[in-house]
């Protein structure tokens, strides 16, 4: 950045630590710190070879939330890295969980177009349709009471008084919000009938509609969706696992100044997961629920096709497994034959595909000499 330069649009918009004011939008494709860090600022190696990469680059259409320059833990070392915190725009979808006040979660299961959605007498359509079954279990009765109470208020144009301990069993809230509801000429309950967007006939029951306030929760399925075709396995069952959560420290030297060097482990997150490609285990209740629905073949795909399908020999004289060698080309065949050790012939060799930890299994159940025979048939 020469001194003598004539202030470009993007130097405009820095503040004078040369970092982006608070807000700035990124149109996607682009870096936060591009051209803005000095290379005074950042002592190691790597920026001071190239003071002007991009860094910080994000594939989203985001604001800038937080923009930090750190060092260390002290606080007497120069700047070693930023820290960058975005703001992303996301419209709610399929899956994205909410929650009124009182705890009554769930999450988004259809986006209705609104010409097709129910509306009352008045015209007015319904922002969340919530199904009665979730509140016998959970007994959120304060979301009823908020209902009432919010649509009474909205139709008087009053602030309800929502202290505690103000109602009790001979004046109950029911009947205090139920009186102003009647004034406004609607039912005690608060409910209405309603009219189907679609043929435009009224509905054969009183809905129960009314005023709730909602929030929008931060787990949200772009974030918790996984996928795996193929990925790491483990090395001895060469099934799709997750490892453990704690490793060894072999060096104590590079400890954080938070974990104690008397500790011999620490917790480092899952190697494997959503982010390296991890499986989701199918579990014994998943393989009932497949029985259950008539569909056991799917456990084929599931439990072996797409978990650990391997193919292996197997002697039909003798009904072995880990008796299978193959035998080294000679000098009168380049073929490589497979010849059972117990029988001493490979008459009786087939070529059978099971599960790699079957071939495990048999043997383990061999190192406690135990022998394990199969039946094999045409």
């Amino acid at each position: 950045l020469h001194p003598h330069r004539q202030p470009t649009s993007r130097r405009r918009s820095l503040t004078a630590h040369r970092c982006p004011f608070i807000l700035t939008p990124s149109r996607g494709g682009g870096g936060y710190l591009r051209r803005t860090l000095r290379p005074s600022l950042v002592r190691n190696r790597w920026a001071t070879r190239h003071p002007y990469s991009r860094v910080g680059y994000t594939r989203f259409h985001c604001n800038l939330k937080r923009f930090v320059y750190t060092g260390n833990d002290s606080g007497d070392q120069e700047c070693q890295k930023v820290h960058i915190k975005l703001r992303i725009t996301r419209s709610p979808i399929i899956g994205d969980k909410f929650s009124s006040r009182h705890g009554q979660k769930g999450v988004c299961s259809q986006k209705w177009p609104a010409v097709d959605m129910p509306f009352t007498e008045s015209g007015m359509q319904p922002d969340v349709i919530i199904n009665p079954h979730a509140f016998p279990s959970r007994m959120t009765i304060g979301m009823f009471v908020e209902s009432l109470a919010g649509k009474a208020g909205a139709l008087h144009g009053i602030a309800q008084d929502s202290a505690p301990f103000k109602f009790n069993e001979q004046f109950t809230a029911a009947d205090y919000f139920g009186e102003q509801l009647i004034k406004a000429g609607y039912n005690y309950h608060g409910n209405e009938p309603m009219y189907s967007g679609i043929t435009g006939e009224e509905l054969q029951a009183d809905i129960y509609i009314g005023v709730v306030y909602y929030q929008r929760l931060r787990h949200m399925v772009s974030d918790k969706y996984q996928v795996r075709t193929t990925g790491p396995v483990h090395n001895l069952t060469m099934q799709p696992v997750k490892v453990s959560t704690r490793r060894r420290i072999h060096s104590i030297r590079n400890l954080p100044s938070f974990i104690s060097p008397s500790s011999a482990y620490y917790a480092l997150g899952n190697a494997y997961g959503r982010k390296r490609a991890g499986g989701i285990r199918f579990g014994e209740m998943e393989r009932d629920s497949l029985l259950a629905h008539g569909v056991s073949f799917l456990l084929q795909d599931r439990l072996m096709n797409c978990s650990d399908y391997s193919q292996c020999h197997v002697c039909r004289l003798c009904g072995s497994i880990v008796s299978t060698v193959s035998i080294a080309p000679t000098s009168l065949s380049t073929r490589r034959d497979i010849e059972c050790r117990v029988c001493g012939t490979s008459k009786g060799i087939d070529l059978v595909a099971v599960p790699y930890v079957f071939r495990y299994l048999a043997t383990e159940l061999m190192s406690m000499g135990i022998k394990l025979t199969l039946g094999v048939k045409p």
